[in-house]
């Protein structure tokens, strides 16, 4: 809808097995743009674990511009810039309502896909498949490290975020573990019972590390 966000995880690559670019990312019928970044454009926000912030693309069009497409913030020509399957994305819609389409081909189901999280770093990724992702699944998902977790939540736990796009809020899960706890495992906030919910097919997620640094590597389930 107009003015809102949605995450969106990247779950395809080229048909040639290539990254996407993040020209190529989103289609839609009228892209919404103007000549420097701007609430009057389409954006793409990409999370830069490193520096802890937004790295801004935008739909650049307008009177004066002569080259049009997804450009980078502080930039005029069109990024030739990449996004691989299993990142994840927010998409902001500046016009109004829209269908977006995201296409390309399936990432083979017999390799993998592994992050690296510092701890206290959150990374937005996305399961690098087209397949409802079960968060309770997560907890199988640790190379080098095993779930962080406290009796509610707070920052000793490891959590997973998912955008609300109704609400415009984060809804969070967090690892429930420790002292009294007698069903571990991913729950969400306010919530005792360990969670049945799932990432649904196209919606990326932040996940925050509490522990030491870990890879969370996926692999799929079908293989």
């Amino acid at each position: 809808a107009q003015g809102k966000f949605v995450a969106l995880a990247v779950q395809f690559e080229t048909t040639d097995g290539a990254v996407i670019a993040v020209k190529d990312l989103v289609s839609l019928a009228t892209p919404a743009g103007t000549g420097a970044i701007s609430d009057g454009a389409d954006q793409i926000w990409r999370w830069n674990s490193a520096v802890g912030d937004w790295n801004k693309y935008f739909y650049r069009s307008g009177r004066g511009v002569t080259n049009p497409g997804w450009t980078k913030s502080g930039e005029t020509a069109p990024t030739t810039d990449t996004v691989g399957a299993g990142e994840t994305v927010f998409f902001r819609r500046a016009g109004s309502a829209t269908a977006l389409t995201l296409s390309g081909g399936v990432k083979p189901f017999t390799v993998s896909a592994s992050y690296s999280v510092a701890q206290g770093k959150f990374v937005f990724m996305g399961y690098p498949w087209p397949i409802n992702f079960a968060i309770s699944d997560l907890a199988s998902c640790y190379v080098g490290g095993t779930p962080a977790g406290t009796g509610a939540i707070s920052d000793g736990a490891d959590q997973v975020w998912r955008w609300n796009t109704s609400a415009g809020d984060w809804d969070k899960y967090f690892y429930r573990s420790g002292r009294g706890v007698t069903n571990p495992g991913w729950t969400k906030s306010g919530e005792t019972a360990p969670t049945a919910d799932v990432i649904p097919v196209g919606e990326g997620f932040f996940f925050r590390r509490a522990g030491a640094a870990v890879t969370i590597t996926f692999t799929n389930a079908a293989n």
